[in-house]
């Protein structure tokens, strides 16, 4: 078992399957810090997810993190952010039975009527309506 922090370049190259390394070092930084990022994400999308919390993983300022990260993506942070937690809904709503508010709380929206728009707006339905179609 390799360490986490290493990348399937990184062990190829370390059994001489590759001669050279693909990515220069600025890439591989970068590399470590989305993923940095987008694990901190993943762990911890319930909560409050602040931009100067996330830029700060990177030792970056708020404005060069949103840059960085919709560079790196093609997507804004906070636009990833709200698809990650749409898909944690949806997989709650498929696979539970719990209240439509339920989920929007465990999933990270605060708030209802937020949650619904943006679930109407990625999904074309209403969370219900997918429920019912997942049925």
């Amino acid at each position: 078992m390799y360490p986490l922090y290493w990348t399937p370049s990184k062990v190829l190259f370390s059994h001489n399957y590759i001669v050279e390394k693909k990515f220069s070092t600025d890439a591989y930084r970068r590399e470590e810090k989305i993923r940095l990022v987008l694990d901190h994400i993943s762990n911890h999308y319930q909560e409050e997810l602040m931009i100067e919390q996330l830029a700060e993983l990177c030792h970056f300022s708020p404005t060069h993190f949103m840059n960085f990260f919709k560079k790196q993506l093609g997507i804004s942070c906070m636009e990833y952010i709200i698809q990650y937690r749409l898909k944690k809904a949806a997989h709650f709503l498929q696979h539970s039975d719990l209240a439509i508010i339920d989920i929007a709380s465990q999933s990270g929206f605060n708030n209802l009527s937020n949650f619904n728009r943006q679930f109407k707006k990625y999904y074309q339905i209403t969370p219900s309506q997918y429920r019912k179609a997942c049925l």
